[in-house]
């Protein structure tokens, strides 16, 4: 009996915190089927590890979202430890562009279109123009 109380009194404690804490690590970007791939990988807490472990990353979902300066993509998947996103291209011709991005904030960004390209830590995701063969 006591050692349910005690467990129950845990989950509720972890039900009952504030703010999850993510570091954001990075962002890959690449084409993918159509569309521009974002993914942005990041750690959690102790706190927050757990509560994903138990509960799913549901509870981190917003938190991620808030990267991005805009709403214009699609939520593929938000995982333990990194989440996809794809965001909408234009097509013209042969050649496809991209409009960019604002990040809430600077994280280093590796293009991997065509080359790959480290941008270094930047507070956006750029416009990118660029033909597929």
């Amino acid at each position: 009996m006591r050692v349910r109380l005690v467990i129950l009194v845990l989950l509720i404690s972890l039900i009952a915190q504030p703010a999850l804490a993510l570091d954001f690590n990075s962002v890959e970007v690449s084409y993918c089927n159509g569309s521009i791939r974002v993914e942005v990988f990041y750690t959690l807490d102790a706190i927050s590890a757990i509560k994903v472990f138990l509960f799913g990353a549901g509870c981190i979902e917003d938190d991620v979202r808030e990267l991005f300066v805009t709403d214009d993509y699609v939520v593929e998947k938000i995982d333990f430890n990194h989440a996809e996103f794809f965001f909408p291209v234009e097509k013209s011709d042969e050649c496809l562009r991209f409009d960019g991005v604002k990040l809430s904030k600077p994280l280093n960004v590796t293009l991997k279109i065509g080359s790959e390209v480290d941008l270094g830590t930047t507070d956006e995701i750029p416009q990118l123009y660029f033909c597929i063969d």
